[in-house]
């Protein structure tokens, strides 16, 4: 198992506690799902936050994830919807190098950085050669990361420090994170490590780490990216209709095929 899928499988269930999804993000989508339609597809679709407020704004949509544990948290929060909503909605176990759903899609989603979990340029133009296969004459993709900032390490390293206590959604015991990240030498690579700090029943604590790579990457990068498989992109900020001004730290792609 690699280390960034170890880290979705072990401690899955903080994702949404550190990435909380916006009423500006979701509109954002909906936008897009209202101006080409479904079927619609989101990789690395997590725990369902997203795709469940799209199958609720009235579209088919199906969730791809690798991590066993996301996908069961996903399908809690399914289980929780109308009849009518649940139906629109399929999960697949998935590589999102490698999509296998048999459909073909409007409007495919890459949301809140998931494209930089893939960890080498091979499987990201594999991840985009795939995506482009099930997309549609017409369809759009959604590809928003976060901009790297290098101002913010210090020496190469940046700290998160001890969170307040969380309580875990399955054991109940309670919990604090604190993250570390490393730069690499050459700048090329940030090195991440997540410590998990519980408090079990006998008041003991047990520390558990995760340490995990993804890329460095620039606007630019991502341009080569797509060009490589046949897709020009269009550039925004902050989930807005604003052109990127090199600053913003969310960084919105729409793509289409090259005409």
């Amino acid at each position: 198992m690699s280390t960034n899928l170890f880290r979705y499988e072990q401690f899955g269930w903080d994702y949404e506690r550190l990435n909380p999804i916006g009423e500006r993000e979701l509109s954002w989508y909906r936008r897009f799902a209202a101006e080409v339609g479904g079927p619609i597809l989101e990789l690395a679709c997590g725990t369902g936050r997203l795709l469940t407020k799209i199958a609720e704004a009235g579209y088919q949509i199906d969730g791809v994830d690798l991590a066993t544990t996301m996908l069961k948290l996903a399908e809690r929060r399914i289980e929780l919807l109308p009849p009518e909503i649940r139906s629109r909605i399929q999960l697949f176990n998935r590589d999102m190098t490698n999509l296998e759903t048999g459909s073909t899609y409007n409007l495919i989603i890459l949301a809140d950085n998931s494209f930089r979990e893939l960890q080498n340029r091979t499987s990201q133009r594999s991840c985009l050669k795939s995506v482009v296969a099930c997309l549609s004459q017409y369809g759009k993709i959604l590809i928003t990361v976060r901009r790297f900032e290098l101002t913010s390490y210090k020496d190469g390293k940046m700290s998160v420090p001890w969170s307040n206590p969380t309580r875990h959604p399955i054991s109940g015991l309670m919990v604090r994170r604190k993250v570390e990240f490393h730069l690499s030498e050459d700048r090329t690579s940030e090195s991440i490590v997540y410590f998990y700090k519980t408090v079990d029943a006998n008041n003991q604590e047990i520390i558990e780490e995760c340490q995990f790579q993804r890329p460095v990457m620039e606007t630019s990068d991502y341009q080569s990216l797509f060009d490589a498989v046949g897709l020009t992109a269009e550039i925004y900020i902050d989930y807005s209709n604003k052109p990127d001004d090199g600053l913003d730290p969310v960084i919105c792609f729409v793509c289409s095929r090259k005409v």
